[in-house]
Order: structure tokens, then C-alpha cells, then sequence
């Protein structure tokens, strides 16, 4: 099973768009990249109801999508990634086993990461775009978080992801990345990563 489908069935995941279908299966094609989806941070968000969602207001939705606006325009998407994941294997070497092209001395000419990077900016592009109504996103991304702990990912795997999203995102915006924007972005993640670990609570649990 890949794309889409390997991440999204029509039972659990019936209000997602087409073109969000197939942008998602695009990816997966590319780079293999769903399995990584939205490791953000270790937050307690994810109600799944379409209201407001605890710490993440309007002020908030409305920064991310403007700042991800911005920071798309400022280059290449997978340059503008890298920064995220040479960071994450300074900072928690412990996770180079998970991704078996976590070799970073030659980053420019290391395909596989290269392609990983892009697609994972690519999924949170998607997040972006979805983040006006979010029960698109729960079901998938707690499927994802079901899924992975089998590939070794654990909840406490969640903060130092996000800590280097959010260092790439900085990087990228510069003088732009304020500390509102951060704030917004961080309540997104933790909805996002409350999703996610979410699913790797629910698998840990029937071993």
C-alpha cells in the first residue's frame, strides 16, 4: 500500500479534498516521506472537533498561514528544510538509526535526504493549507503516529522535532520569524504532535 492510501482510507479520512489526495500521493511517490509526517512536537492538542482548539486561536491560524507564505518564497524548499534536519542530527544523534540517510557532510549531494527534506515540508505545507478545518487533518495524523511507532518513533521523539522545525523556520524568515510567530506556530504543533503521539500511545498499548 502507498500514497494515500497508506496513510488515509475512505473510512477514515472521508473529508479530505481530492487535490490534498493526490498531492499526498505525489509525495509518497517522491520520497517516501509520509512515515515522517507532522513529528513536530509533544503537545496535547488533536481534539478532532472543527471548533477552537485549546491554545490555537484564530491570531494563530492566521500568522502561520502568512509566515509559511513568506518563508516558501524565500528559496527552495528542500535548502530552506535542510537546516532542520542538520540540526536534529547534532542534537539527537540517538535518532540517525531511523533514517538511514542521515548522513549530513555532503547534504547538497545526498539525494534520499535531500528528497526526505522536501517532502516533509511539503506534507506541513499541507498542514498549512488545511489548518482552517482540522478534522481533515486528525484522523491522518493519527494514523501516522499508529503506524510509526512500529518504524522506532516514541513520543519523546516529538519535542526535539519540533525544536528543529521551528530552528528551520527561523532560519528561513530571519527578522520575520518574531516571537508571535513562534508562538503560533508552536500552538499549531502542538495540536499536531498531540495527534501524532495520540496514535503512538494507542499502538504502544496493544503490545
Amino acid at each position: 500500500m502507498s500514497g494515500y492510501s497508506a496513510v488515509c482510507s475512505e473510512k477514515m479520512c472521508p473529508q479530505m479534498d481530492e487535490n490534498v489526495k493526490k498531492k499526498l500521493t505525489r509525495i509518497s511517490n517522491e520520497s517516501d516521506i509520509l512515515g515522517k509526517m507532522i513529528e513536530l512536537s509533544g503537545g496535547m492538542g488533536c481534539s478532532g472537533s472543527t471548533g477552537p482548539q485549546p491554545g490555537l486561536t484564530e491570531s494563530h491560524t492566521t500568522t502561520v498561514k502568512k509566515s509559511w507564505a513568506n518563508f516558501v518564497k524565500k528559496g527552495d524548499l528542500t535548502d530552506l528544510g535542510m537546516p532542520m534536519f542538520i540540526k536534529l542530527f547534532e542534537e539527537a544523534p540517538e535518532v540517525k538509526p531511523l533514517f538511514k540517510f542521515a548522513d549530513t557532510s555532503n547534504s547538497n549531494e545526498n539525494t534520499k535526504l535531500r528528497n526526505h527534506v522536501k517532502g516533509v515540508f511539503e506534507v506541513v505545507g499541507i498542514a498549512v493549507d488545511t489548518i482552517d478545518d482540522l478534522t481533515k487533518l486528525n484522523s491522518i495524523v493519527v494514523d501516522l503516529g499508529s503506524r510509526h511507532f512500529h518504524y522506532g518513533t516514541r513520543r519523546e521523539h516529538l519535542p526535539v522535532v519540533g525544536k528543529c522545525l521551528i530552528h528551520a523556520l527561523s532560519e528561513g524568515l530571519g527578522d520575520e520569524f518574531t516571537e508571535d510567530t513562534k508562538n503560533a506556530w508552536l500552538s499549531f504543533y502542538n495540536w499536531l504532535g498531540g495527534c501524532f503521539a495520540k496514535g503512538v500511545s494507542t499502538e504502544s498499548r496493544k503490545k
